[in-house]
């Protein structure tokens, strides 16, 4: 079992970090910032299904828009037949959670 955490900056930077722990919330915290919030239909990354996290209060602490990863986000709304509401941004790092099989099975069983 075997996944990793991709941290998307908000001036487009990406940064992987390997892990096999899949309830590793001090990671995702340390990723965004601060406490995490889900984000609903970000479920894809280069190919591969993904969680999507960012900081739950980063709107309010002022943090400056993900753009990159506001784009891929969108990018998947309008593939899935989501939609868009409008003003809905990501603000500050966007943390990715991805992996083999068995660690996404184990990482959508946790409760974060």
């Amino acid at each position: 079992m075997q996944g990793e955490i991709i941290t998307i900056g908000t001036d487009g930077t990406i940064s992987r970090q390997a892990t096999s722990d899949v309830e590793n919330l001090d990671a995702l915290q340390a990723a965004v910032g601060g406490s995490i919030e889900f984000v609903p239909r970000f479920d894809s990354f280069e190919g591969r299904a993904c969680d999507a996290y960012v900081n739950e209060v980063g709107i309010l602490e002022g943090l400056p828009e993900n753009r990159e990863a506001t784009r891929l986000w969108w990018e998947q709304l309008r593939h899935g037949g989501g939609t868009i509401v409008e003003g809905s941004r990501l603000h500050g790092p966007v943390a990715l959670v991805t992996g083999d099989a068995e660690f996404m099975a184990a990482v959508q069983s946790t409760e974060f």
